[in-house]
């Protein structure tokens, strides 16, 4: 189509026709003329020089729009300095272009070539304290191949500022070197409805500064994130005095994390803040602040890391609001979190407020926890063999450099619900604290290769159950394996620690508050007197538990055959099966009869793997290297 006829399609007929007939009947006849059968694109460029431009500003050209989903070209032409733009009840899209002129908008790159970083800048230098963009009322914006900067706001939203409803993309931008007092690069906050961010495939959210929440993002009301696309992250961000160095999540938002993250950056990573370096998740008086994580590449899973708090959470905090009964949650599927660090709660920090409200952490929860399914927005299982669901790194050390507090910590929580998980190369003073809490149950986790000074497990006031997990070659300089006050049930579990005991117990005359069935331990005298089918080992018999590189080390069960006689680990085929129970950390079937080796009262494995028998191989003999019988 001739760029003037276009123009006048745009211009003259929907502005036209609106001037004519007048207010009462513009919503009707825009509806008429604005067909989304004819483009509607404004350009901007140097209008003085160059007569084909629609708009010599930004701000000329959103005042211009009529018709909803028209398309802003910002050509080469201008550079776009000292930007406070706003938007108000708009549909429309702003673009950066290589074009050298406004009339070569629409001869660029073939959509093979499209870019993969931002092509235009906008910025807000010199503003005088405003957002980079405004947005407000029911609007409908993306944001796509620029650079938003330089925004300095005194309010929200350094460089994005969104209150009202709608949504804003951002599409391959990047939002850098912004700062305000909430929401350093972008803030959204739904008023009179629903608004929702998304940041789709190369958009960066780096280098922004809260002076109180949300480094990168802030989020507020009903607002919802999503954060699915390939090569997006959130990185370098910082609200030192305040909360979520990456991601505020407050009163009644919500944030869907998958993105793989970009080449130098995981999805959140390399965050600050006093509480909750990656994200924090703040409850408030319109309701639960939530936030999930899942994988959208099987190869490839969401990944938070690197991440560090000055208080607490290096990872992640959580904070409920008593007053408000609203809570933070937590829900974590096909996940990693790695590399953070705090003095309390290197990984993980869940908060209570006043005693009566606590924080809920769900990993690999059954649920949805949201309105809709994570496969509905195309969660997938992490590949074979893909290193996954993962709490490993982490650290809690404080400012003189020491270990302190706990990797995961738990204060006054309601639910701690943790299924399918590792931690590995961990270090604190205790790995895991369950500080005054119910409804928290740990199963087929393995907790290996980490550094504690004391317990591993510390469970304060706290109904915790243990079940099919594997706890071992943790360095313990100087304790137990559990710390338990209240009450505890292990079952169907590996701990082999040698040259530690097991529980330290306070029964506090409640001796039946400690209950182990269907384990396997180095140490057996500190399991209570009724204990059911508790035997020492002297080895669990794991595949390559050796090995230099940590985590290549291999803690699933051995059985094999070689000179004739079968060989196989003492927690294989030990307990009776259980109805309903499906899947072990790999993801592969429970209760797996392995024919060579005998039952000892069932056909159910002990600790985190079942092994998997090898059908062929049942009458396998091996005169030379052993043959495995199970993989």
């Amino acid at each position: 189509m001739p760029r003037t006829l276009r123009a006048f399609l745009h211009v003259g007929l929907c502005a036209g026709v609106i001037a004519l007939l007048g207010p009462a009947t513009a919503v009707a006849v825009t509806d008429v003329f604005c067909s989304p059968f004819v483009p509607h694109v404004l350009t901007v460029g140097k209008k003085s020089a160059d007569t084909t431009c629609d708009a010599g500003t930004i701000q000329a050209a959103i005042d211009a729009v009529v018709c909803p989903n028209t398309t802003i070209y910002l050509t080469a032409e201008e550079s776009y300095g000292g930007e406070a733009l706003t938007i108000a009840d708009k549909s429309l899209s702003i673009v950066g272009s290589t074009a050298t002129t406004c009339s070569a908008v629409g001869t660029g790159p073939a959509p093979a070539a499209l870019p993969t970083a931002p092509v235009s800048t906008i910025s807000g230098a010199g503003n005088g304290g405003h957002s980079v963009i405004t947005i407000t009322g029911t609007s409908t914006v993306t944001l796509q191949y620029v650079e938003i900067t330089g925004g300095a706001a005194a309010g929200a939203g350094g460089a994005v500022d969104f209150l009202g409803t709608g949504s804003v993309t951002l599409d391959t931008a990047l939002v850098d070197g912004n700062s305000a007092v909430a929401g350093g690069g972008v803030a959204v906050d739904a008023s009179g409805g629903d608004a929702t961010l998304t940041l789709t495939a190369y958009t960066q959210i780096l280098n922004n500064t809260a002076s109180n929440d949300g480094g990168g993002i802030w989020l507020g009301g009903s607002a919802r994130l999503f954060m699915l696309g390939d090569a997006s992250t959130i990185a370098f961000n910082h609200a030192d005095a305040g909360h979520g160095g990456g991601i505020a999540v407050t009163s009644g938002a919500r944030a869907d994390i998958a993105s793989p993250g970009a080449v130098l950056a995981s999805a959140v990573s390399n965050n600050s803040a006093a509480w909750g370096g990656g994200i924090a998740l703040l409850a408030g008086v319109q309701g639960d602040a939530v936030a999930r994580l899942f994988s959208v590449d099987a190869t490839r899973p969401v990944l938070v890391s690197q991440n560090s708090a000055s208080n607490g959470g290096g990872g992640f905090y959580l904070k409920p609001n008593q007053n408000a009964q609203s809570g933070a949650a937590l829900c974590a599927y096909e996940f990693r979190i790695e590399g953070n660090v705090a003095p309390q709660g290197g990984a993980l920090y869940a908060d209570f407020d006043d005693r009566l409200n606590g924080s809920s952490v769900y990993l690999n929860p059954p649920g949805n926890c949201g309105p809709e399914s994570p496969a509905s927005l195309g969660a997938v299982a992490c590949a074979p063999g893909v290193p996954c669901n993962d709490i490993s790194d982490n650290s809690a050390v404080n400012a003189q450099n020491q270990l302190s507090g706990s990797v995961l910590y738990l204060q006054d929580f309601d639910n701690w619900q943790a299924e399918r998980f590792v931690m590995r190369g961990n270090e604190a003073t205790t790995l895991i604290t369950a500080n005054e809490g119910f409804n928290s149950r740990m199963a087929n986790c393995l907790i290996a290769d980490n550094h504690s000074v004391h317990e591993v497990v510390h469970a304060e006031i706290a109904n915790l159950t243990v079940d099919s997990c594997t706890l071992t070659q943790n360095t313990i300089d100087n304790g137990y394996v559990f710390y338990i006050d209240e009450e505890l049930e292990i079952a169907r579990s590996i701990v082999f620690q040698p040259g530690r005991l097991t529980f330290d117990f306070v029964a506090d005359g409640c001796s039946s508050c400690l209950i182990a069935e269907y384990d396997i331990a180095n140490d057996v005298t500190t399991f209570p007197a009724a204990a059911l089918a508790v035997e020492a080992t002297a080895d669990p018999l794991f595949v390559d538990p050796a090995n230099a590189a940590i985590d290549k080390r291999n803690y699933h069960l051995r059985a094999y055959t070689q000179v004739g006689i079968a060989t196989a680990s003492p927690a294989i085929d030990f307990a009776p099966p259980i109805a309903g129970e499906s899947a072990d950390l790999d993801g592969n079937p429970r209760d797996q009869d392995v024919p060579a080796v005998a039952d000892h009262l069932g056909y159910r494995d002990l600790g985190c793997f079942e092994a998997q028998p090898i059908g062929d191989r049942v009458f396998a003999d091996g005169f030379g290297d052993p043959v495995s019988l199970v993989y």
